[in-house]
């Protein structure tokens, strides 16, 4: 909706101020003697004439201070010399602060950051639903600019212009993790004699205590080995029910699955050596600001250790990148309900989480609804359920709404119908015995759950996509008879390392028909087979820029994963084919959902030296398979 003049603009800020609980507004300076002799005037600088659109003191009487300067064209929200994230006192001089907003509010933060904190903001626009917002905050004697594009309430901005600075090496952080990962898990192997499932549950139980800060002061004092057990025990008890609040059901559970710590002697010996190691180890860690999953790379770590095939609990845990572009898939904001009906340790619902929150631009409200409501995990498995939520209670949110059963139960499926899921993210469990809760059974069960055209994301075996078995048919005609099919990636070969499993990325939207069942006739037979309506958009995505490293495993080690991540999104998004890299076909049950089924190989980038490579490769890959190598 247009608003005709620059008065109106004020007018609807004013309300939108009014609506955030904002009650002694100044408008056209400040009724406060101090503030408006500080206020200088944007042409000549003359104290005391200076007049923003609104003034508020955030704290009533302290020295926190709004200020917000309005222009009613959105090309006049800010000038080229404004093009800063930080301003000193020289870029303030060279502001044209009569003409833009940005330039303006910068100006007036400037004349009273010698006696006040300030938050400023610039409004642009002329319409309501396309107001431009710009924020600043003054800090240690500048300006610096926040990313915040939206009016935020008096206890949102006192938090913005009073948090700490001090921002800790996050990449630092997690690679001392990473590092002491191994020498953990030998220590609670041999010290302690646990299992590989009890290993990130002592570790999950530890990182809960030492959220209680009572117990951080005080721990170390006790001197016997089984009150210390108990006081650990009792912390995280104390911490489930009251603090948290967590439904009794579910706290009882978790209390059950950390019952070794009272019961295992190992564990009471060594218990107060390795609260100190896991307190030393994060203390820097802010759960709350991160994707990382803490508990499953502990989990994935020690998996390693383990025998056969080394995928444990038949769960192969997503890397990181890969949850995060899961969220970029499925478009998600800060209004998406989402879904992991095989939860593991949670990572999906924490890099979900995380992008959610980073889009509410600080608007505490948005966040508190997005941890309360907007986030749910169905986990069957009992220690994996309380990894998972260990996982998001050490990020203060999540407890709610954590199912612990099967998404094929119809008594959950009730319950989280009843949530309003709008996006589905999820890795199910990989070759199930039972058909009826393969792969694509998860899919379809999950996409069932949605709200019309919610998004789902799922990464499963390639088998899904091309294997053409009767069952897998059948399996994908009964997804497609109720959702389509937008889009199909293939993934890295490597990129489970060192889990041996080649996978593909699905997208599908929900309950809109991929197409209409006809009567084909196949091997001279009649059958139903589903005829597409629109085309499905494949991409070869087997280079992430990833490499495996005798350290830290499969890494970004040379930064190449934002390029190569931006390339990929801007062609699926903007449906671009491109030879040797996406294609885009009409396909149906019977038919291969890959990539490599329909893209057009780009000869021209064959050189000699990837030819050769080539050869190479399928020369010791014939080795390594004793299968003998003719030469000549």
């Amino acid at each position: 909706m247009a608003m005709t003049n620059e008065r109106e603009v004020e007018r609807y800020v004013e309300d939108i101020l009014k609506d955030l609980g904002y009650k002694e507004i100044n408008y056209q300076g400040s009724n406060d003697k101090n503030i408006q002799r500080l206020l200088k005037s944007k042409s000549g600088g003359k104290a005391g004439r200076g007049k923003p659109e609104f003034t508020v003191k955030l704290n009533g009487i302290s020295s926190d201070l709004l200020i917000i300067e309005i222009k009613k064209d959105a090309k006049y929200h800010e000038s080229k010399n404004s093009y800063k994230d930080v301003f000193d006192e020289v870029d303030v001089n060279n502001l044209i602060a009569k003409d833009y907003a940005v330039d303006g509010v910068v100006h007036y933060m400037a004349s009273v950051m010698k006696e006040y904190n300030a938050i400023g903001v610039a409004v642009s626009g002329s319409c309501k639903d396309t107001l431009k917002i710009s924020t600043f905050v003054t800090k240690k004697g500048k300006i610096a600019r926040l990313k915040n594009q939206a009016l935020l309430s008096a206890k949102d901005y006192i938090k913005l212009i009073h948090q700490n600075d001090y921002q800790p090496n996050e990449a630092i952080i997690i690679a001392n993790i990473q590092k002491e990962l191994p020498i953990l898990h030998n220590e609670l192997r041999d010290m302690m004699k646990l299992s590989e499932q009890e290993k990130p549950l002592l570790i999950s139980a530890c990182l809960l205590a030492l959220q209680e800060e009572s117990f951080v002061i005080s721990y170390k004092s006790k001197t016997n080995k089984e009150a210390l057990s108990s006081y650990t025990l009792n912390t995280i008890e104390n911490t489930l029910v009251h603090t948290l609040q967590v439904a009794k059901d579910k706290a009882d559970m978790m209390m059950a699955n950390f019952s070794f710590i009272r019961n295992n002697p190992n564990v009471i010996e060594h218990l107060k050596y390795i609260l100190e190691k896991v307190c030393f180890l994060f203390d820097e860690f802010r759960f709350s600001e991160t994707s990382y999953d803490v508990i499953g790379n502990f989990y994935n770590e020690f998996l390693k250790y383990t025998g056969g095939d080394k995928q444990g609990l038949g769960i192969v845990l997503t890397p990181r990148h890969i949850t995060e572009l899961f969220c970029d898939l499925a478009e998600i904001n800060v209004d998406s309900v989402v879904l992991d009906t095989c939860t593991g340790t949670g990572a999906f619902l924490i890099s979900a989480m995380k992008n959610m929150i980073d889009k509410a631009n600080g608007n505490s409200a948005i966040i508190e609804r997005i941890k309360k409501s907007q986030l749910i995990g169905i986990e069957q498995n009992p220690h994996m359920f309380t990894l998972a939520c260990s996982n998001m209670i050490l990020r203060h949110d999540g407890k709610s709404n954590m199912f612990h059963g099967s998404c094929f139960d119809v008594n959950i499926q009730k319950q989280v119908k009843a949530l309003k899921p709008t996006v589905a993210l999820i890795n199910p469990p990989y070759s199930q015995k039972d058909t009826k809760e393969s792969e694509l059974a998860f899919i379809k069960q999950s996409l069932d759950m949605l709200q019309p055209n919610g998004k789902l994301v799922a990464i499963v075996p390639i088998s899904c996509a091309i294997e053409m078995s009767s069952i897998r048919i059948e399996q994908r005609q009964n997804i497609l008879k109720s959702h389509t099919l937008d889009a199909v990636f293939s993934m890295p070969d490597e990129l489970f390392y060192p889990v041996g499993t080649v996978t593909c990325i699905m997208v599908f939207t929900a309950h809109r028909p991929h197409g209409q069942l006809v009567i084909d006739t196949i091997n001279n037979k009649p059958v139903e087979v589903v005829k597409p309506t629109r085309p499905t958009f494949f991409g070869f995505w087997k280079d992430d820029g990833f490499v495996k490293t005798k350290t830290q495993g499969r890494c970004d080690k040379y930064g190449k994963y934002a390029g190569i991540l931006q390339r990929w999104l801007d062609a699926y998004r903007l449906g671009i084919v491109q030879n040797g890299f996406t294609a885009k076909e009409y396909v149906n049950e019977r038919m291969e959902w890959c990539c490599e089924a329909y893209m057009t190989i780009d000869y021209a980038s064959i050189t000699q030296d990837v030819f050769e490579q080539q050869i190479l490769k399928l020369m010791a890959y014939e080795l390594l398979n004793k299968q003998g190598v003719r030469y000549g």
